[in-house]
């Protein structure tokens, strides 16, 4: 869970301030990764069971949806795609894989992704590209289990 949420917040480029450092604790916590209070003396397992069953991995994708939709913990998907210069929903999507994924997304995905970027919410096709469109992408990406795995 450590390596999840700071890969996040690198990908990000993220602040992590001191005042989103109790937040980030938070979600840690929730992640099953008490910081610093682990019980057992020898330290958190590497193995991963206790760190990966369906509730672990529904609370990673909350951590993304968090992370990427909300100001508070830091991050700006949208303001990091404008700074890159990438503006059509292709180079937005490429973007965004290879920052959270090294490019390892299937064409599958990179369509629905596409997809949602130019489809409002009653599936007509947009004009332009909302900055709530993109850091819901990044959310998405976040959740996938090519993001997830170690």
């Amino acid at each position: 869970p450590f390596e999840h949420v700071a890969s996040a917040y690198r990908a990000l480029e993220a602040s992590t301030s001191y005042l989103n450092l109790p937040l980030i604790e938070n979600y840690l916590y929730q992640l099953r990764y008490p910081a610093f209070r682990y019980p057992v003396p020898t330290g958190l397992p590497e193995a991963g069971r206790p760190w990966i069953n369906t509730n672990a991995l529904l609370d990673r994708q909350s951590f993304g949806l968090e992370l990427a939709t909300n100001f508070l913990y830091g991050a700006n998907p949208a303001g990091l795609v404008a700074a890159a210069g990438a503006s059509t929903p292709e180079e937005i999507v490429d973007l965004l894989a290879e920052r959270l994924l090294g490019g390892r997304l299937t064409a599958a995905q990179r369509a629905r992704a596409i997809t949602f970027l130019t489809t409002d919410d009653q599936g007509q096709p947009r004009t332009d590209i909302p900055d709530a469109a993109i850091n819901d992408v990044t959310a998405w990406l976040l959740g996938l289990g090519n993001f997830v795995e170690q």
